[in-house]
């Protein structure tokens, strides 16, 4: 039951699409009206041409309601590709910000959890501490770290009981018998110090596709990016809105006040109302005969 209650944007778009024309619906409908005789299908039709972008109506927009009119004006704008995507993209930011937080809130406690138990390691560590006798085997003692019939090398024993060192386990035991093995030891130490200096300029280089990714800084990078997406869409939108109803509509007032005027709308609104069905591509106008009366002179 928690998979199907489960929000994925395909999930909030069907929703989205479905719900917010059903409710303008209701207000459509709702709303009083010079049309008599108004079915609620032909309300729910228009306003799901509204946000569709269908643009087809059973009835002259001019003869509606201001409330009806700005049901439908709300709706073309809704309905339009760039709010709906910059909606999805704050719910994509919200729960990738979500996720993020609850892995850095698993990241700190399991910080906690090791410092914890690294803790309880050092401490017992130290209370079970061993000691530690190294001593030289002469050639005439039996030794595990002498070769039998060997007479000059010399071995050490590390004892880890002192108390009981019959039995304990031998942790190391080095043999330097000859300059073979100190020529072995250094080239051990230069093999390693090339190592450590490889890895040190592999971590300064750029990162390459072969390299391993963080993945808490990708969501981070991703979180950055569907954020400022999100904004730059809204702000382009509303800056476009606001530049068509005003150049319009002031527009439809003062050169061409009277096509508006015969249909009886307001001629700004008209030109607002127009300016915006024009940038949502739906086609709706106050104007009963559409774009067709703009041709006269």
């Amino acid at each position: 039951m928690a998979d199907l209650l489960a929000f994925s944007p395909l999930t909030l778009h069907y929703a989205y699409f479905i719900l917010t024309p059903a409710i303008g619906s209701v207000i459509f409908y709702t709303a009083s009206s010079h049309i008599h005789g108004l079915h609620y299908s032909d309300a729910l039709f228009m306003c799901f041409s509204a946000m569709t972008g269908a643009g087809l109506s059973v009835v002259d927009l001019s003869t509606l309601s201001p409330l009806q009119q700005g049901t439908l004006f709300c709706l073309l704008i809704l309905g339009h590709a760039f709010p709906i995507f910059a909606i999805i993209s704050l719910f994509r930011v919200w729960k990738l910000r979500s996720a993020l937080r609850h892995n850095s809130n698993r990241g700190k406690e399991r910080q906690t959890a090791h410092k914890k138990q690294t803790a309880l390691s050092a401490k017992a560590t130290g209370e079970a501490k061993a000691t530690t006798v190294v001593r030289e085997v002469q050639p005439d003692v039996s030794s595990p770290c002498e070769p039998e019939g060997s007479s000059d090398d010399y071995g050490f024993i590390v004892v880890t009981d002192l108390r009981h060192p019959e039995q304990s386990q031998q942790v190391a035991s080095i043999i330097v018998d000859n300059e073979k093995d100190v020529g072995n030891g250094k080239a051990h130490i230069r093999s390693l110090i090339s190592r450590l200096k490889g890895m040190m300029q592999r971590a300064a280089s750029p990162l390459s596709s072969r390299e391993p990714i963080n993945c808490k800084e990708l969501g981070e990078v991703e979180y950055r990016a569907l954020s400022l997406t999100a904004v730059l869409i809204i702000l382009y939108f509303i800056g476009f809105l606001i530049l068509g109803i005003v150049s319009i509509g002031l527009w439809s007032k003062f050169v061409r006040p009277d096509i508006p005027q015969e249909d009886g709308a307001s001629p700004f609104w008209a030109g607002a109302f127009l300016a915006t069905s024009a940038l949502c591509n739906n086609g709706m106008s106050l104007v009963d005969t559409n774009m067709g009366s703009y041709q006269k002179e």
